[in-house]
């Protein structure tokens, strides 16, 4: 189970990075409006703040 746990999470936070790399990709890009920026850059920041969950939660489980 323990197991299993890890191995989510691993993989959420994989899909994190991919996720925050390609918004970082639409930002640099695109043309898009102030507000338009200011929502993915708000996303990416949330992301970022999930993904620093994900790597405590995996810290925190493969030490026990």
């Amino acid at each position: 189970m323990k197991f299993d746990y890890l191995s989510r999470m691993y993989h959420e936070y994989n899909e994190l990075d991919t996720r925050i790399i390609k918004l970082d990709k639409v930002l640099k890009t695109k043309e898009l409006d102030k507000r338009e920026k200011e929502l993915l850059i708000n996303q990416k920041e949330h992301m970022k703040a999930y993904r620093e969950r994900i790597n405590y939660t995996k810290e925190k489980y493969s030490n026990l």
